[in-house]
C-alpha cells in the first residue's frame, strides 16, 4: 500500500510504502477496500484515522483502526498529491522523544 501524509513533521517524504502481515494491518487494508471499492487508477482514497483501539483477539491483543473516508471526489489525484509542497517540519523538545 502506498501512503501519502501531507504532514511533514518527522521530515521524511510524502508518500511513503507499508505492507505486513499482522491482523491489525491486514484487517485496515480489508475495510478500506471494502468502504473505497474499485479505486480509479490514478487516485489515492483520501481517509482520516479517528481512532486506533487496543482490542482482544483469541489470548492476545491488537489494534483496531477507525477512519473516515471522504467522498470520491475529494480523493487526490496522484499528480496532485505529488505536486503539492509538504509543510515545512515543525518541531518543538517534545516531538523529540517518545
Amino acid at each position: 500500500m502506498t501512503i501519502y501524509s501531507k504532514d511533514a513533521s518527522f521530515g521524511d517524504a510524502p508518500f511513503r510504502s507499508a505492507r505486513g502481515n499482522s491482523r491489525a494491518w491486514t484487517q485496515f487494508v480489508a475495510d478500506v477496500a471494502k468502504k473505497a471499492g474499485a479505486i480509479p487508477a490514478g487516485k489515492l482514497a483520501t481517509l482520516r484515522v479517528d481512532a486506533v483501539k487496543t482490542i482482544k483477539v483469541g489470548q492476545g491483543t491488537s489494534v483496531q483502526i477507525d477512519f473516515t473516508l471522504a467522498p470520491k471526489e475529494k480523493w487526490y489525484s496522484a499528480e496532485d498529491a505529488s505536486a503539492a509542497p509538504a509543510p515545512a517540519p515543525t518541531s518543538s523538545s517534545d516531538d523529540e522523544e517518545f
